[in-house]
């Protein structure tokens, strides 16, 4: 069952592709035109539940109901996904994960009620936030503003100003 999906256009040519993250934990990435799959990758062994590309769809970050977001390498010359680290939280479990406009920081969302931030390059935990009482289940970070917004089970959601 495919569980998340993220349209965009190449960084290599003005083609259109859709990643596709499914519960096995496996991505595809189609190109709509060709209608084929051009790579694809087994990211987690865990259900998988969200992913996100950084700008120039060189890098992608995945979670899954396990305790690991994965950070991964898309090499369009080789047409490769290649897993470059795994970061580990304490208890299973991640919603969703987020990069912000700038690709210097993401975010991710968990069942353990927190909200995490990690430096995009260094790939080490720069924050924990904690309000919510509730599994989290949605996060969103502002284009226009350094805003992060964080929606859990426990029907809140929080504005997080984020430097």
């Amino acid at each position: 069952m495919c569980m998340h999906i993220k349209l965009f256009v190449s960084p290599l040519d003005p083609k259109l592709y859709l990643s596709a993250l499914y519960e096995s934990g496996e991505i595809f990435i189609w190109s709509i035109e060709d209608r084929k799959i051009v790579m694809s990758g087994k990211l987690h062994s865990e259900p998988a539940l969200s992913l996100d590309l950084n700008n120039d769809r060189s890098m992608g970050i995945s979670s899954s109901a396990g305790n690991k977001i994965v950070v991964f390498e898309i090499d369009w010359s080789l047409n490769a996904i290649r897993v470059v680290k795994e970061l580990e939280v304490n208890k299973g479990g991640i919603s969703e994960v987020r990069y912000r406009h700038d690709n210097k920081i993401f975010a991710s969302a968990g069942w353990d009620h927190r909200v995490r931030i990690y430096h995009s390059t260094k790939l080490t935990p720069l924050a924990i936030l904690k309000w919510h009482t509730a599994t989290l289940n949605a996060i969103d970070f502002c284009r226009d503003t350094n805003l992060l917004a964080s929606a859990g089970k426990d029907s809140s959601i929080a504005i997080w100003s984020i430097y």
